[in-house]
């Protein structure tokens, strides 16, 4: 077997010539850029504390259409009447929620 022949380095590394900027000179710019790039998000969440619940309540009433056994519709049955008079509630208190703050914030 011949002997191995040593690896070319490579040599020509080319340097940049501009001056680099400062931190005060960058800053601005930079600044700049982050603003166009990503915009503050609007303040609405994926959050509620008052959500809709009159799919869910739908939703067992269907359930509780195609079911034929005595006990698991009454349970179902019970669960959505217990679930829509949440639903009420809560709809309520977002309501007096807003009412709350339409009245605590001053009009300006």
């Amino acid at each position: 077997m011949p002997p191995r022949q040593p690896l070319k380095l490579k040599t020509s590394t080319r340097r940049s010539t501009k001056k680099p900027m400062s931190l005060a000179e960058a800053l601005p710019q930079i600044s700049a850029d982050i603003a166009a790039i990503s915009p503050k998000p609007a303040k609405k969440s994926g959050f509620s504390p008052y959500p809709d619940l009159t799919m869910a309540v739908e939703m067992l009433e269907k359930r509780a259409a195609h079911l034929t056994d005595g006990e698991r519709k009454a349970l179902i049955l019970k669960w959505k009447d217990t679930l829509s008079k949440l639903n009420e509630e809560m709809q309520k208190l977002h309501k007096l929620e807003i009412l709350a703050n339409r009245l605590i914030t001053p009009k300006s």
